[in-house]
C-alpha cells in the first residue's frame, strides 16, 4: 500500500480485501482517514504489525486483518476504539 492512501481524508470505506498480490507493511499514514469508518484488509501477504497510528481512528467500527502474515500481539490501542465490534 503507498503511503499517499493517508492523504485521502475523506475515505470512509476501504477494501483491499482477497488480493494475493497485496503485501508489504500497512502504512502508518493509515492512522490519518479519520472519518475511516470500515477497513478490509484480510486475506492478504500483509507483513509487520498494526501501526500505532490505528489508535487514533475513532470513528473505525470494523477492521478486518485476518489471513495476512501480520506478527506480534494484538494492540493495547484497539481496546480503546469504542466502535470497533
Amino acid at each position: 500500500l503507498p503511503s499517499t492512501i493517508g492523504t485521502l481524508s475523506n475515505l470512509w470505506f476501504l477494501n483491499l480485501a482477497v488480493n494475493e498480490k497485496l503485501g508489504g507493511t500497512i502504512p502508518s499514514a493509515l492512522g490519518n482517514l479519520k472519518k475511516l469508518f470500515w477497513c478490509e484488509l484480510h486475506f492478504n501477504q500483509l507483513t509487520g504489525t498494526l501501526p500505532s497510528t490505528f489508535g487514533g481512528l475513532t470513528s473505525l467500527q470494523s477492521l478486518m486483518i485476518d489471513d495476512n502474515k501480520l506478527v506480534g500481539t494484538v494492540p493495547t490501542f484497539l481496546g480503546r476504539l469504542r466502535g470497533l465490534t
